[in-house]
């Protein structure tokens, strides 16, 4: 595969808006250029773990891994069309609705992706933690370990995977 025709890979936590509004941009790009993405998930938490506990900032960052635990369990069962439907629906329901009920979140963004309810189970398991951290930290290989979420990799002049953190669209 020349690597002008070959994927994207787009790495992202759901819940940040910047990761949500680059990842609506880039499926924006999809339909122009007919390029292909394979989207993955990275982790808010993983991304802060080093920040001071106590803080309700970093409560939140701990609640971050239901999300990706949950699209990755979809990918497990479903396949990676079914991961990235899932991913555009939490991130629109957190991000545009601005629903901070992450149990509805999920139930709700599984039910409009067709996909079972039971997966909504998987929040709160370490089952699926090994895909996530493998994909966090393959977007941290690429890009470098001193960022935040999203990456993009693309590829470069010998096709290898180049990796970049952002861009960073605003929601505003």
């Amino acid at each position: 595969m020349s690597p002008v025709n070959a994927p994207i890979d787009f790495y992202m936590d759901p819940l940040s808006p910047w990761a949500w509004t680059t990842a609506r941009w880039l499926e924006e790009v999809v339909t122009l250029r007919g390029i292909t993405v394979r989207w993955q998930v990275m982790c808010m938490d993983i991304l802060h773990a080093d920040d001071p506990d106590g803080t309700p900032v970093r409560e939140w960052f701990r609640a971050t891994w239901r999300a990706p635990r949950v699209i990755e369990a979809a990918r497990a069962g479903h396949g990676d069309e079914a991961a990235r439907a899932l991913m555009f629906e939490i991130g629109r329901r957190t991000n545009v609705e601005r629903n901070r009920d992450l149990d509805d979140v999920l139930a709700q963004s599984l039910a409009s992706c067709g996909l079972p309810a039971a997966l909504v189970e998987q929040a709160d398991l370490e089952t699926f933690d090994a895909a996530v951290r493998a994909s966090h930290d393959a977007a941290m290989a690429l890009a470098g370990t001193d960022i935040g979420t999203p990456v993009i990799a693309v590829p470069g002049a010998d096709g290898e995977q180049v990796g970049f953190f952002g861009p960073v669209v605003s929601p505003t």
